[in-house]
C-alpha cells in the first residue's frame, strides 16, 4: 500500500489559500497552520491518533483505479484526495470519530453516525463542493450543497454536533 502523506507545509503556501494581506499575516497564518498539522499528528487528540488519516489513505487506495466497485465506479482522483484531507485537519480537535467512504461518482465521504435514523454524510468533491444530507432525531432532516473554502460551514458543524451528542 502506497501512504499519502499530504500534510501542508504551511512555509510553501500562496498568500491566496492562507488569506493573508502582507508579509506578517502571512507569517502568523503559516504559524496557525504549522501548528495545526502538529497537533493533528498528535496521538492524543489528532487525526492520527483517531486512525483517520490512514482510513482516508486506504480508501483512496482501494478506489483509485476505474471500476474499483466491478459495478463502472469512477476512480478517486488525487485532487478528491487533497479536499478531503484538508475537511479532515479544518475539523474541531474535539470533533467525534468519523468513518470515510468513497463513492461510485469519484467522490470521498465522510460520515458522522449515532443510529440508523441519526446521521450524517458529506459527499466532498475535488473542487470543494461539500455535499451533505442528514437524518435527525424526531424525523428531521436536513441536506444541501456548502463550499469549503478552508473553514467546515457552519451548517455542516451544528448537524455533526447534534448527531455525534448523545440524546
Amino acid at each position: 500500500m502506497t501512504v499519502i502523506s499530504l500534510s501542508l507545509n504551511p512555509s510553501c503556501l500562496p498568500s491566496w489559500l492562507t488569506k493573508a494581506s502582507s508579509p506578517t499575516s502571512e507569517h502568523v497564518a503559516r504559524q496557525g497552520m504549522e501548528g495545526r498539522s502538529i497537533l493533528h499528528r498528535s496521538y492524543t487528540i489528532g487525526l492520527d491518533g483517531k486512525g483517520t488519516i490512514n482510513q482516508l489513505n486506504q480508501i483512496y487506495e482501494d478506489s483509485k483505479q476505474e471500476n474499483w466497485d466491478g459495478y463502472g465506479a469512477e476512480p478517486v482522483r488525487s485532487g478528491t484526495l487533497i479536499t478531503a484531507r484538508r475537511f479532515l485537519e479544518a475539523l474541531p480537535f474535539n470533533s467525534h470519530s468519523v468513518s470515510i467512504g468513497a463513492e461510485a461518482d469519484g467522490c470521498l465521504t465522510v460520515e458522522w453516525y449515532r443510529s440508523p435514523r441519526c446521521t450524517l454524510s458529506v459527499s466532498i468533491e475535488a473542487n470543494g463542493n461539500l455535499h451533505y444530507a442528514a437524518l435527525l432525531p424526531g424525523s428531521r432532516k436536513a441536506y444541501g450543497t456548502e463550499p469549503f473554502v478552508d473553514a467546515i460551514p457552519s451548517q455542516i458543524l451544528a448537524l455533526a454536533n447534534e448527531v455525534a451528542s448523545p440524546s
